[in-house]
């Protein structure tokens, strides 16, 4: 009997492209803010996991904040000069009506101030270059649809959707109900090219793991 993989639900990184929340003479310019995650903006995931639509529901982070802030870090710790040092500390992070708001204190080093130069943008004096937010979790519990609204009742019956079947049905959308957030920060690649909103890191996919899929695509 072939054992078809599920989606991760340990450790698993979602990105947006972000515009940084930067006021012009309000600061010293080691302040940042931004958001980590959108509500209520699906996207779409098309990869080893198989085709979907995914979106993060208001809530989702509201019990995590309130045992762990999380921590800080740039391109979640694989930079590597600055590693998994957090640039910053959080000074303020919550839900509002858009989504997860994250205000931090970048750190003052040389290698913290070149992501500050490339997270400021071009009319106040930084490249604007870096674009990109994410942030690292796990789920706790989340809800499948199929793309008429009916309820996915159970494992066996989202494994055989998720690998093709009944494909009237497709595509599933996800919803992250409650999730535990262990680290955000910006990235330098905060989506895939063919997408607009959050994606799946690719980084967190073993080789191993990833060949495994692809075989058993192919039975």
């Amino acid at each position: 009997m072939v054992t078809r993989l599920l989606p991760p639900r340990i450790d698993v990184c979602r990105s947006v492209p972000f515009t940084p929340l930067v006021r012009a003479g309000e600061d010293d310019g080691y302040t940042f803010e931004g958001y980590g995650a959108v509500f209520n903006s699906p996207t779409r995931i098309d990869s080893w996991e198989g085709t979907f639509d995914e979106l993060v529901a208001p809530g989702a982070f509201r019990k995590s904040l309130t045992e762990l802030i999380p921590k800080f870090q740039f391109d979640h710790g694989h930079h590597p000069l600055i590693g998994s040092v957090p640039i910053g500390a959080i000074t303020d992070i919550h839900e509002d009506e858009r989504g997860l708001f994250v205000q931090a204190r970048l750190g003052r080093h040389m290698l913290i101030d070149f992501v500050r130069e490339a997270l400021t943008p071009p009319d106040l004096g930084g490249t604007g270059a870096i674009n990109g937010m994410s942030f690292r979790f796990s789920v706790v519990r989340d809800e499948w649809r199929d793309r008429n609204g009916k309820k996915i009742g159970s494992e066996g019956e989202l494994s055989r959707l998720l690998y093709g079947a009944e494909p009237e049905r497709l595509p599933l959308q996800r919803t992250l109900l409650e999730v535990k957030c262990a680290e955000v920060g910006p990235v330098v690649w905060p989506a895939y090219p063919d997408t607009t909103a959050s994606v799946r890191s690719n980084m967190l996919i073993p080789n191993a793991v990833a060949a495994r899929r692809l075989h058993l695509l192919e039975l």
